[in-house]
């Protein structure tokens, strides 16, 4: 019986020395991290980004290595498989600030007068209200991007519109910051890789691409497209020598866009073409901003400011048949949505991330970093921190199987990552199915052997949105209920 009796008795002690320590590493797993408490967050938004175009494992002068950017990312956490939620810059920057999907903000990508309801939450207000100065800069002046007129600029105290004059006004702006007042949070955005692709005579790459006459590539060329575009179509506004950047905004799909389609048309070979002068604009637009990423450098010397690369959406050069990514509303491939994300926290040595990660779980991730305890943003939304993927002491981070969520008008993507689905709800016949692993370009849809694959994906969007995809046959306001404000 005395065998028996202590054998009980350490069978009890370890259970409740298990359970013990079980609770304290659960606990662990669970708290906050804060990497940089009451740190400055600076975020810089170089919009139409490919993930792709931004490789910094090879040298100077290789393609994709883009020495500015590369030398100050180098010491940065590289989420290497990064999503944005929509491939228009509004709705997806409307969704990253929110961490709400497009359909449920309801912040369209292509009309003017749908406003963020005021019910929603914004990052930049959870950092007003707990002692940050805001900022917003960069060319932010038209419906395209988040603007006062539709109430998305919430929580930003200062807006700078920076228009052709970004990179003189980015090194002014953080010299001018008063960091010893505040901690400040600074959202800077960067137009400038977004077409049309427009390159110095002088730049060599010119002289190495076999080239079209439909397809113009210095600005003099664009501004001849321009006339005869004008004195075809709008014969009044070329009597008014009404310039491009006049009516830039305006005429921007029905010009640039039919310039550069019509080359591709008459030439196949011109996508291709288009693709490197794309290329070479990102080598033009690492030199422009190398004056403004030493201004940053101040910062990073100083060991107080949180600094996050990251871009709103892709461009397509004719991988699925799509253009640009204006005129792509039922597309939703990788060359759309797969965008770089950095992020540098002082003091501590980043390292490349394969999991999953979105961009709605950027502003998670930063008020965990910083020490901001406020839940409103994180129950509203879908986003989470990324934090337990940095920390190493925070294993249990590894092991989620993430995915990420994408939209375009009516059709979804989800994609974890082995696999991708895309569905249509306007037409349930569209669906596609996609073994990345083996098939990265998604050219093979697999779709008729993978009912496994379907029905999982189904299922977590089934656990997201609370209904079931398959069949609706509803456009995206009617199916979340939302009215046009």
């Amino acid at each position: 019986m005395r065998p028996s009796f202590i054998m009980g008795g350490l069978f009890t002690i370890a259970v409740l020395l298990t359970g013990f320590l079980s609770n304290r590493w659960w606990k662990r797993l669970n708290q906050p991290t804060v990497l940089c408490p009451g740190c400055n967050v600076i975020i810089i938004d170089i919009d139409t980004f490919r993930a792709d175009a931004f490789d910094c494992k090879g040298k100077p002068g290789d393609s994709g290595y883009p020495p500015n950017l590369c030398e100050f990312v180098k010491d940065a956490f590289k989420f290497e498989n990064n999503f944005s939620q929509y491939y228009w810059t509004r709705p997806s920057m409307v969704s990253t600030h929110t961490g709400l999907y497009p359909p449920e903000h309801g912040v369209d990508g292509y009309s003017e007068g749908y406003i963020l309801p005021s019910n929603i939450l914004t990052a930049p207000e959870v950092f007003q209200r707990n002692g940050y100065s805001t900022l917003r800069a960069g060319q932010m002046g038209d419906s395209y991007t988040i603007s006062n007129e539709s109430r998305t600029d919430r929580g930003y105290d200062l807006f700078y519109n920076d228009n052709d004059k970004e990179f003189k006004y980015g090194p002014l702006l953080i010299n001018s910051m008063d960091f010893s007042v505040s901690p400040v949070y600074s959202f800077f955005y960067f137009g400038s890789l977004h077409s049309p692709y427009l390159l110095n005579p002088d730049n060599p790459v010119i002289s190495s691409i076999n080239r079209d006459p439909f397809f113009p590539i210095t600005k003099e060329e664009m501004d001849k497209s321009f006339e005869e575009y004008l004195l075809n179509v709008f014969p009044g506004l070329a009597k008014r020598k009404v310039s491009f950047s006049d009516v830039f905004v305006k005429i921007y799909s029905r010009f640039v866009l039919s310039t550069y389609n019509t080359a591709i048309e008459k030439n196949a070979s011109v996508a291709n073409n288009i693709q490197l002068v794309y290329e070479a604009n990102i080598k033009e637009f690492d030199k422009d901003i190398e004056i403004y990423l030493k201004s940053l450098e101040q910062l990073k010397e100083q060991g107080n400011s949180v600094i996050i690369f990251m871009s709103d959406h892709g461009e397509a050069f004719y991988e699925h048949g799509y253009f640009e990514h204006v005129t792509s509303p039922g597309s939703q491939y990788n060359e759309f949505i797969y965008v770089p994300l950095y992020i540098y926290v002082p003091g501590i040595k980043g390292r490349i991330i394969s999991q999953i990660s979105s961009n709605i779980d950027i502003f998670p991730t930063i008020f965990e970093i910083i020490g901001i305890d406020d839940s409103a943003l994180i129950n509203q939304g879908h986003g989470r921190s990324l934090v337990s993927l940095m920390d190493r002491r925070r294993l249990w981070g590894n092991l989620q199987d993430r995915f990420a969520i994408s939209f375009s008008n009516s059709v979804v993507s989800i994609q974890n990552a082995k696999s991708k689905m895309i569905i249509d709800i306007l037409n349930e016949n569209r669906v596609e199915i996609y073994d990345l692993a083996k098939d990265p370009g998604e050219k093979n849809n697999i779709e008729s052997n993978s009912e496994s694959i379907k029905k999982y994906f189904m299922r977590q969007l089934k656990l997201v949105f609370g209904f079931n995809f398959k069949g609706l046959g509803l456009n995206w306001r009617e199916r979340f209920g939302k009215s046009v404000n």
